[in-house]
């Protein structure tokens, strides 16, 4: 290797070491307040670009709407005079339950359209989306019911109660018990339901990812929560410690939650896949996680108010620092929604933004670079040949 070629490696990498330094110290949070209105707004769920949240417009907590911010403007996509509740979104639809004469029916909406999915004269609750499909329970006979974007049918049919349904693109899940049993948990994929828990303890509240299903399971010892683990073929604990973890959240096959310690302190969490790692060290009490593939992030004390908190895969970040509590957030890829209780509670929205312009002068820059290397290396290699064949 010639100085020349060996010059352009040296700065070559030397480029992409101060571009990967440049790319992490120039990544900042763009905050947008969505809402900015008199009244009360709350539970946001955010998936690709639809968030959605609950609106109360009359100040009724009887008469609450469900609003739809697509990244440009903001949309009723109810209006009516009775209160909706439990919005939930996935990157194909909205789905929610509305109180109509006296018991709670499930709504759905996608591609501009509003379909009623229930109609009896019990609660349907609980509401979740995922794939253009929907589950619920049914506290007629607390079945679960599942709507595949043609039709419902229930994927319980027994004396059995289900609660705390729950689903992911590539199945659903639910805890189930007999009166006065223990609770188990279930998995439906492909068509067919597994129960994936048959013992003595509680297993609690799944939440289903890509191949994996996670609960909380009570030890027997304590009563404290453990966090489970059933990968298709065995379960795994994943938690054996003297503290007590629940609020579990899971995205693709990473899970997040809280952990109350000794201290009466709440921390975080954090399964990648791999390991177990602790995000928070005490000095805050941590709450509510959510989780994408590339985030997690939650709610935290600091003083006499609650911070949004985010940790990136390398380290955390306190998102917010006012005067009011920051409260109820949720993560989608790079974006992360939360509540701020500014006096009427408002929606608050905040992206993840590279400084691209010099990252990609950077990038063109090493490729010119490469590229002249070549032509040299080419010119040289001609220059060659025509002295021997002169």
């Amino acid at each position: 290797m010639d100085r020349w070629n060996l010059w352009v490696v040296l700065l070559g990498i030397g480029l992409l070491l101060v571009l990967t330094s440049y790319c992490r110290a120039e990544v900042s949070w763009e905050i947008t307040q969505i809402t900015d209105n008199s009244y009360k707004d709350c539970d946001p769920s955010l998936a690709g670009n639809t968030l959605v949240w609950r609106a109360f417009l009359d100040g009724s907590e009887s008469e609450t709407e469900i609003m739809l911010y697509d990244g440009l403007s903001t949309t009723p996509i109810t209006t009516n005079h009775y209160a909706d509740r439990e919005p939930h979104a996935s990157v194909d639809g909205v789905c929610w339950r509305g109180k109509i004469d006296d018991d709670w029916e499930i709504f759905y909406y996608s591609s501009g359209q509003t379909t009623r999915l229930t109609n009896n004269a019990y609660d349907d609750l609980s509401p979740r989306t995922a794939a253009g499909r929907v589950i619920w329970r049914g506290a007629g006979d607390n079945d679960i019911f599942l709507y595949d974007g043609v039709s419902t049918q229930p994927l319980t049919n027994n004396d059995q109660q289900g609660e705390f349904p729950t689903i992911g693109d590539n199945g659903a899940a639910w805890m189930g018990r007999d009166d006065g049993e223990d609770w188990e948990i279930f998995l439906y994929t492909d068509g067919l339901t597994t129960r994936i828990t048959n013992n003595d303890v509680y297993d609690w509240y799944p939440q289903i990812g890509d191949d994996v299903v996670f609960w909380r399971r009570e030890d027997p010892t304590n009563g404290y929560g453990r966090v489970a683990m059933y990968d298709g073929v065995t379960t795994t604990l994943l938690t054996d410690n003297s503290r007590n973890d629940y609020s579990l959240v899971a995205r693709g096959n990473r899970c997040a939650w809280q952990s109350l310690g000794d201290n009466g302190n709440n921390d975080i969490f954090l399964y990648t896949g791999m390991e177990v790692q602790r995000l928070t060290d005490g000095q805050y009490s941590a709450k509510t996680p959510a989780i994408s593939e590339e985030l997690v992030v939650w709610s935290a004390r600091v003083g006499e108010d609650d911070e949004i908190f985010v940790y990136d895969g390398v380290e955390v970040h306190q998102l917010t620092d006012n005067e009011y509590d920051d409260v109820s957030p949720v993560v989608w890829g790079h974006t992360i929604a939360w509540v701020g209780e500014t006096g009427d509670d408002e929606i608050f929205l905040a992206t993840h933004t590279p400084e691209p312009a010099t990252a990609g002068l950077l990038l063109f820059g090493f490729a010119w670079l490469t590229r002249r290397s070549e032509a040299r290396r080419m010119r040289r290699s001609y220059d060659h040949h025509n002295r021997r064949h002169g």
